[in-house]
């Protein structure tokens, strides 16, 4: 039984989604858990080789099965098929370390199951949280972004603190149980993370609410309330305005003037309207490219590319290089759950933070955490290359480099997710290809990262940090700027198109939601300048 937004329930929205964080962030905290023991565990070469399966299958997963599956079984039933093949990753690993004579094939089985896997989790996941922020807004009668900014700061909170709890439990039992017997503690470890993992695979399946998507629940409109006598009345004119379409005439004297619009509540009509996006082997067929499509076609995503990279190729130099030879060697591999612990402690703790920083300055703090997050990628190369592997080592260094790299990751899980979320939100289609990129992008550069980081010198890996972390910054800016002018041509589309719809102007009522255009024809060109104050030069759209 799904829940209905018409109950206007805000409380059982949120109450869902909490459930859906809890489950997902049991099961993705063993995930997380094991591969960061992987290559201590079974060897730098296997577990290597098994991180480089794990992160090709779950690419190849994201650009090419993601997506179709997406569209035929929705966002719950997605996540689910994801969380029952990273529960077969565990379970191999499990089984690798009770029978090591078959570890090979146990674990890079499991390794290939998982990765399909995770492409199929972590698009659900994009659609799905997206979609029950909406729902919540929709009911709370709430701003949709600040919803979609704080539902980021609870699943990334969530997700980081169960990774964090399964990180530590690692070090707990080795120390407990590690004293007595120097082997016994693995299969005790890894047994509580294959039960867990099964367990909240079931209570997810049981307990989280189906949501429907539908194209209306991402669509704004406008309604006329003020108009002045200079506004062109000739349909093709006003046109003019806008675009240089065949069927637009250009204005033909210098005509200034104003049209002030309001926005329209949302109702919760959509949920009457039969919804025609049918799946067939068609539609099937163009969600298989729809990913690649995406990629070379959409510039701001283009530009959001490098930080994905950034992050995946982080990921990997911390689990081969960082765990598998600096931690092991000169502090004990018993250890890394703490440290590694220590990296989603960090990103845990700085959720809420990004989600309060993410709404200000309408959304603009947004902005300044990447551009941090970014920083902190940086220097987690930077210390590779001017330090030793017995320098790094030293408790004081290692456990500041965790928590670098902690809120370099928390600023990806948390504020980067939202930002995608935000810049694609208006069609459920091309938001779930972003993400299927996103999640494509960051696998496909872990599998990088596993496969040669073991064969290349710790200079050669710091400078490739350094590197792309310079880049994802500079490129996250460009997206922000083609985003925004994006936004602004958009909102005033869609307010000239309901002047030109409007029969009669509304009351005139004082409207908190009320947004002016101003115009004049400079030259050839019209420039269109929105503002809620005609006194402040708020922002231009160049047309």
């Amino acid at each position: 039984m799904s829940i209905d937004p018409k109950a206007g329930n805000a409380s059982s929205l949120k109450s869902n989604f909490w459930l859906f964080c809890i489950f997902y962030s049991v099961i993705h905290g063993a995930v997380d858990a094991v591969l960061a023991f992987s290559a201590a565990e079974l060897g730098t070469n296997l577990g290597s080789l098994g991180g480089t399966v794990l992160y090709v299958f779950y690419t190849c997963s994201a650009l090419l099965i993601a997506k179709p599956c997406l569209q035929y079984f929705e966002s719950k039933n997605t996540v689910f098929l994801g969380l029952v093949g990273l529960l077969i990753y565990v379970l191999g690993f499990f089984l690798a370390i009770l029978i090591p004579s078959a570890a090979p094939i146990l674990f890079l089985s499991g390794c290939a199951v998982g990765g399909i896997g995770a492409g199929f989790l972590w698009t659900g996941q994009g659609s799905y949280y997206t979609l029950n922020a909406t729902y919540y807004a929709l009911a709370a009668n709430s701003s949709r972004p600040e919803a979609i900014t704080n539902f980021a700061g609870i699943f990334a909170g969530a997700y980081l603190s169960f990774e964090t709890v399964y990180k530590f439990l690692g070090t707990f039992v080795f120390v407990v149980v590690g004293i007595a017997s120097s082997s016994a503690w693995q299969p005790i470890l890894f047994g509580i993370y294959t039960a867990t993992a099964l367990i909240s695979t079931i209570f997810f399946w049981a307990k989280v609410q189906p949501l429907k998507d539908h194209p209306s629940l991402h669509m704004q409109s406008y309604e006329v309330v003020h108009t002045d006598d200079n506004v062109p009345e000739n349909e093709a004119q006003r046109k003019g305005l806008l675009s240089k379409t065949d069927d637009a005439e250009p204005l033909t004297t210098p005509t200034k003037g104003s049209v002030t619009f309001r926005t329209k509540k949302r109702s919760h009509s959509y949920l009457d309207t039969p919804d025609t996006n049918k799946v067939t082997s068609a539609t099937i067929l163009s969600d298989v490219f729809a990913v690649g499509h995406l990629m070379f076609s959409v510039r701001k995503l283009q530009f959001l590319i490098p930080y994905q990279i950034c992050f995946g190729l982080s990921a990997g130099l911390v689990d081969t290089y960082v765990n598998g030879v600096i931690v092991k060697n000169y502090i004990g591999d018993g250890y890394i759950g703490i440290l590694s612990g220590l990296v989603t402690l960090s990103a845990a703790l700085l959720a809420a933070p990004f989600a309060i920083m993410g709404n200000s300055h309408e959304g603009r703090g947004k902005d300044w955490i990447m551009i941090a997050g970014g920083f902190c990628f940086a220097v987690g190369g930077l210390m590779l290359l001017v330090l030793t592997d017995a320098q790094i080592a030293h408790w004081p260094v290692i456990i500041a480099y965790y928590i670098f790299h902690g809120a370099a990751r928390g600023v990806w899980e948390n504020t980067n997710k939202a930002v995608v979320s935000e810049m694609f939100e208006s069609s459920p289609s091309v938001r779930d290809a972003a993400f299927a990129t996103v999640y494509f992008s960051s696998g496909l550069a872990g599998a990088l990262g596993f496969a040669f980081f073991q064969f290349l010198n710790k200079s050669t890996i710091a400078l490739i940090n350094l590197a792309v972390s310079s880049a994802a910054v500079g490129c996250f800016l460009l997206a922000r700027k083609l985003h925004r002018r994006d936004m602004r041509m958009k909102e005033v589309r869609q307010m000239v198109s309901a002047l030109d719809d409007s029969d009669h102007l509304s009351d005139g009522s004082d409207d908190n939601d009320e947004v002016s255009i101003y115009f004049s024809p400079e030259k050839e060109t019209s420039r269109l300048r929105l503002a809620s104050n005609p006194m402040h030069d708020d922002s231009h759209v160049q047309v």
